[in-house]
């Protein structure tokens, strides 16, 4: 219990069972304010569920639900607040609302490429492009990092993206 008869709490839940990964989340905060006529009591409950076929194949759900109830208080005269700062006549404002929110989600990770290669000891990389249509060539360079105690390797990563008319013979 704080000032203004706050309250505030939040807790998370997470793990993986099998196939399936899940996350919960629960928060809630109240006041009541300084002011008369000001309070604020939100909560929210999330939920987000996974399910893993394979180590590239996903089908989650995620379900959020927020309901808010709040009054702010009304502008007052510098005579007014010379008298008591903390009175108003009324809220200027009150909310009492809610909102649910869902979405089903998949996720499917592509790696079957129409070509890879890796560079020789000069660095340089060849391979022949004889397909038209739109290509995206992605290169990846990782090298050690200086300080292994703050991370593992600096990964530096280009993409060009073209498009190739008609084959080549």
């Amino acid at each position: 219990m704080g000032s203004f008869d706050k309250q505030q709490y939040h807790t998370v839940i997470t793990g993986t069972y099998n196939k399936f990964q899940y996350f919960f989340e629960g928060r809630y905060f109240k006041t009541n304010g300084w002011r008369d006529n000001s309070y604020e009591k939100n909560k929210l409950l999330h939920m987000h569920g996974k399910y893993n076929f394979d180590n590239k194949t996903s089908l989650g759900l995620h379900l959020n639900y927020a309901p808010l109830k709040s009054a702010y208080p009304s502008k007052l005269t510098l005579q007014e607040w010379r008298e008591n700062p903390r009175q108003t006549n009324k809220p200027w404002g009150i909310v009492d609302s809610w909102s649910f929110t869902g979405a089903l989600t998949f996720d499917k990770t592509f790696t079957k490429y129409a070509a890879t290669t890796k560079s020789n000891d000069k660095g340089i990389a060849e391979f022949m492009i004889t397909k038209s249509g739109l290509w995206l060539i992605t290169v990846r360079h990782k090298i050690p990092y200086e300080d292994s105690q703050t991370c593992d390797y600096h990964v530096f990563r280009y993409t060009l993206t073209f498009n190739l008319d008609e084959d080549v013979k």
